[in-house]
């Protein structure tokens, strides 16, 4: 069961099926299914269920906006389960993987985004005591 706290405007304790209409269900690492906004049919998104532990992490949660990351736009807690709604990619990794081939100077240059991206993380999760390992 997902512990009662107090609602913040990110995670709400309410069912992603108020505002998110389902059409596709997927097997993408997990129960996900594609689902767009019911007074919004353009904005698709990607809704993703996890058990809860019954410990309350949804209280971290915050929205990303990073053109390297597959944003958190939104997420649920609803009973025992928790939902995260993340930004539909337009193609996926497979297939942005198999149609290009990467020169030395794009990996350098995509393992420098990554790098700052993971100093980002780091610095963000110190004021709410993650854990990180190197």
């Amino acid at each position: 069961m997902c512990p009662k706290k107090a609602q913040t405007s990110f995670c709400l304790n309410t069912s992603p099926w108020v505002k998110y209409q389902k059409f596709m269900a997927e097997n993408i690492a997990g129960k996900t299914c594609i689902a767009h906004q019911s007074d919004s049919p353009r904005e698709i998104v990607a809704i993703k269920q996890y058990r809860s532990s019954g410990i309350d992490k949804t209280g971290n949660l915050l929205p990303t906006s990073h053109p390297n990351l597959v944003n958190l736009v939104n997420s649920f807690c609803e009973s025992t389960v928790v939902y995260l709604v993340y930004e539909l990619m337009e193609v996926s990794l497979e297939q942005l993987h198999s149609g290009m081939t990467l020169k030395e100077a794009d990996i350098a240059f995509v393992c420098k985004e990554l790098e700052d991206s993971a100093r980002s993380l780091v610095y963000s999760s110190r004021p709410f005591n993650l854990p990180y390992k190197a």
